[in-house]
């Protein structure tokens, strides 16, 4: 699952370059920066789901596996998307490890 996760974290990256507002009048580099981005997954008595660690924000979402739902905090609107390919990615991990 180390694959999904990296690849998940890279378009994190990307949006947060893509879409993060400089210092207007100042030229800028344009560096991608990879943040950190932790996961936990918790099959307990509940609905499998994750919870996310993105840069320095401790439990800044989490997720359902199975269908995306947010069950807590939430992303930015424009990194869902990439969430939501990611999830589909460790679903499959899931299901070969016999989470469900």
């Amino acid at each position: 699952m180390n694959k999904e996760l990296k690849d998940l974290q890279e378009k994190f990256a990307f949006v947060d370059l893509m879409t993060k507002g400089g210092k207007e009048g100042l030229l800028e580099v344009l560096l991608k920066k990879i943040l950190p981005l932790e996961f936990r997954i918790e099959p307990d008595n509940h609905v499998p789901h994750i919870h996310i660690n993105y840069g320095k924000e401790k439990h800044k979402a989490s997720y359902r596996i199975n269908d995306g739902v947010r069950v807590a905090g939430g992303l930015d609107n424009n990194m869902i998307k990439s969430l939501k390919i990611g999830l589909q990615q460790i679903k499959q991990n899931c299901k070969k490890f016999g989470l469900r």
